[in-house]
C-alpha cells in the first residue's frame, strides 16, 4: 500500500465530546516528525544517540511505516534548527516587553 502512490491512507479520529468518528486524508510530514523528534530531545535532555537506538527505531516504525532512521548528526542539526527557530520567536516576544525582572535560587 505505501508503494503505490494513488492509493490515499485514511486517518480516523475518536472525538470524545460527542462520541464520533471523523475520517480523512492522512498525510506524512516527514519535517514536522524530525521537528517533534527535535523538541522530544530538548525538553527531556535525552542524548542526541536516542534516535540511533535500536528500540526507539523499533517503536517509530511501529508507529509509522512511513518512518526514516535519523543519524546522531542529523538529530543535532534539526535540535539546532529548533534551538535558532525558538530564540527568534523568544526575541520576538520580547521585543513586546519594557522590563523584566529575573531572580535566582542559589
Amino acid at each position: 500500500m505505501g508503494s503505490k502512490k494513488t492509493q490515499k491512507v485514511l486517518a480516523v479520529e475518536f472525538k470524545e465530546a460527542d462520541s464520533g468518528f471523523t475520517v480523512s486524508n492522512f498525510t506524512y510530514d516527514r519535517s514536522r516528525v524530525r521537528e517533534l523528534a527535535s523538541h522530544m530531545i530538548l525538553y527531556n535532555e535525552y542524548p542526541f544517540s536516542l534516535i540511533e537506538y535500536v528500540i526507539f527505531n523499533k517503536f517509530m516504525s511501529a508507529i509509522t511505516p512511513y518512518w526514516e532512521k535519523m543519524s546522531r548528526a542529523a538529530a543535532k542539526n534539526e535540535c539546532m534548527k529548533t534551538y535558532e527557530t525558538e530564540k527568534i520567536k523568544l526575541k520576538a516576544l520580547l521585543k513586546l516587553v519594557n522590563k523584566a525582572h529575573i531572580t535566582t535560587d542559589m
